[in-house]
């Protein structure tokens, strides 16, 4: 299956629009879109805007500017790229949806959010230097990423395998900081990543990767629970012991092809199933 043959619906939406079902990943690509739209409207370009005031640096916070870690997934200004991002989101994070649920998707989200947030402030703060978060952008590819880690020999572009696509893409995103030796956004993007990483992990993701600290704990069984697998084992190697004693009945030309052992087991087996 090719990466762009998903079917780009959620299992469980929220509500619905006509035939259009929004879940998590569709309603922040509302969000998006509308926010696309807001900048047109308001007269917004890439330089300069009303909307810049919505984008976060930890400096905005010493300025009394406390809606800016809320507000910078909304600074979405109509361009080729955002329309792009905004499109990749829905494919990749639509198939994350279904495997996850719109619950644990939202909380995937937010904790992407949180996590880069936290990020920038902490390392922000400790270098005396700020580095500006706006848009779904990151979101974006951190999206991509998790979805290459779930499933990384899916075929990409000319069916080159997800994972090489993604070791790329990842490759690209950290030497453009050190290029500009932006220290602070480079601590920042891996601080981020090991931060969704563990989110990641601890909502259910990331199964091949056991190193990575988070793993939902499992809940011990119950007594009817362990009762219940014991009972269910118990009648499978009871079928597999009975299949091989009429194979051999079949094979051999009738019962006379048992011993005598093999014929009292067949009657407990015979008898334990009807009883």
């Amino acid at each position: 299956m090719s990466f762009y043959g998903m079917g780009g619906r959620a299992t469980d939406p929220w509500f619905k629009v006509g035939n259009v079902e929004f879940g998590t990943t569709m309603v922040v690509i509302a969000v998006g879109v509308l926010s696309m739209l807001v900048s047109v409207f308001t007269g917004a370009s890439g330089n300069a805007s009303a909307m810049d005031s919505l984008a976060y640096s930890p400096w905005s916070l010493a300025q009394g500017e406390v809606w800016r870690p809320f507000t910078w997934p909304l600074v979405n200004y109509l361009g080729l790229w955002t329309i792009l991002n905004l499109f990749f989101f829905w494919v990749f994070g639509t198939e994350l949806e279904s495997q996850l649920g719109r619950k644990k998707m939202a909380h995937l989200l937010l904790g992407i959010w949180a996590a880069m947030t936290v990020a920038a402030t902490l390392v922000g703060l400790a270098f005396s230097s700020g580095t500006w978060l706006a848009g779904l952008g990151m979101i974006q590819f951190i999206v991509l990423l998790l979805w290459i880690c779930e499933y990384p020999n899916r075929p990409f572009f000319f069916g080159i395998p997800a994972w090489v696509v993604g070791a790329v893409l990842l490759a690209l995103q950290l030497l453009s900081p050190i290029g500009r030796a932006d220290w602070v956004g480079l601590f920042s993007m891996l601080l981020s990543l090991v931060a969704v990483a563990v989110i990641a992990r601890r909502l259910g993701l990331l199964h091949e990767f056991a190193w990575i600290p988070g793993a939902p704990k499992r809940h011990k069984p119950t007594r009817e629970q362990k009762k219940a697998a014991k009972t269910h084992q118990q009648k499978a190697n009871d079928q597999q012991k009975l299949d091989q004693l009429l194979d051999k009945i079949s094979a051999g030309g009738g019962v006379d092809a048992l011993s005598a052992s093999e014929r009292q087991e067949l009657m407990r087996l015979r008898n334990r199933r009807q009883g």
